[in-house]
């Protein structure tokens, strides 16, 4: 009972692993689209979203600019007129906001040439809000007698049309990384699409490689040598599934009572799905499940009709480690096992 305590232990650490780990990634990682809008010359937006196709009518940002209104009426804020300002404005989970003023006055300013040669030139005051987790929201302004009037640009609305569109020329928008600079018409939704920027860069790819692997399983240290067979797909910049199709071959090593050795070759055949949940390229880890099936039985180690049951957890590019049940005689026997694999 204590070994299969100890298995089951892994395998909870190896399931919920994931969100433990995945929220500890650097932000700089985490948005990776960016729509940049000029309304007119004296409003722009910029969106940097995790993914752009994803963007709802529901993440519309005029709810928050509605509160920033109220807010900014009720504090006494610094003399921007003849400054650069970046303004942090946050709601809290029970509404209640805070307001932080950024004087970025001697920066150094960051010009954005367009492919006709126009020029998105910086602005006076930064108004930046995060919607969600996955969206972020940065509005320029000329000057702070325009606050009142953001609440007639119906943001919300005007972006959604504008990725609708975006979607329709770039299906593909949806896995690729890109940057999307939209000119409005007088203000109006329906103004040129100017330019969609795409990485063009394919993270999909087919993977082959071989393991060498230590399992404990009934008290036995049996080495094994894995082949796998994957696919790996790609969404923005990450690698984020992986399907493999694997040949596991464990060796059973036994002393006779005569003292002689000999060894028992059993064979696996499965596959496994894997997830990347990390949101840093440079950091990816790989959480899964796999299922197998004994295909070639040598001794009495394993009995027929063997299956493998596996969670596993990659850490670096290397290492992983895989709690197991081997389940066999219609469910009524289950061992458990605990493999350690080292990819070559």
């Amino acid at each position: 009972m204590k070994k299969f305590r100890i298995v089951f232990i892994m395998i909870l650490v190896c399931k919920f692993a994931p969100f433990s780990f995945a929220g500890d990634d650097k932000t700089t990682y985490q948005f990776q689209d960016t729509l940049n809008v000029k309304v007119n010359e004296n409003v722009r937006l910029m969106i940097i979203s995790e993914n752009l196709y994803h963007f709802q009518p529901g993440d519309s940002i005029d709810k928050l600019i509605a509160q920033f209104n109220k807010d900014i009426l009720k504090i006494e804020y610094p003399e921007i007129d003849e400054s650069y300002v970046r303004i942090y404005y946050h709601v809290g989970p029970f509404g209640s906001s805070t307001i932080k003023f950024e004087d970025v006055t001697e920066r150094d300013k960051n010009y954005q040439v367009l492919q006709n040669g126009e020029t998105l030139s910086p602005m006076p005051i930064e108004l930046v809000m995060n919607i969600n987790k996955a969206n972020r929201a940065s509005i320029y302004l000329s000057g702070p007698e325009l606050f009142e009037d953001l609440n007639s640009y119906k943001f919300g609305d005007m972006v959604s049309g504008i990725l609708e569109t975006a979607k329709e020329e770039e299906p593909s928008m949806r896995r690729k990384q890109l940057t999307l600079n939209w000119i409005l018409d007088d203000g109006e939704g329906n103004g040129e699409f100017h330019e969609i920027n795409i990485d063009p860069k394919s993270y999909d790819m087919i993977s082959f490689s071989g393991t060498v692997a230590a399992s404990l399983v009934r008290d036995k240290l049996v080495p094994s040598v894995d082949l796998q067979l994957g696919v790996m797909i790609g969404k923005k910049t990450l690698l984020r599934h992986m399907i493999k199709a694997e040949a596991s071959m464990l060796y059973i090593f036994n002393q006779d009572p005569e003292g002689q050795y000999s060894t028992d070759i059993n064979t696996f055949l499965g596959v496994s799905y894997f997830l990347n949940p990390s949101k840093n390229p440079d950091k990816p880890r790989w959480f899964g499940v796999g299922l197998s099936y004994l295909v070639w039985r040598n001794g009495s180690f394993f009995d027929e009709n063997t299956f493998r049951f596996t969670v596993g957890a990659r850490f670096g590019k290397h290492f992983s480690a895989m709690p197991e049940l081997y389940i066999s005689d219609g469910f009524k026997k289950v061992m458990p096992g605990l493999r350690l694999q080292l990819s070559l």
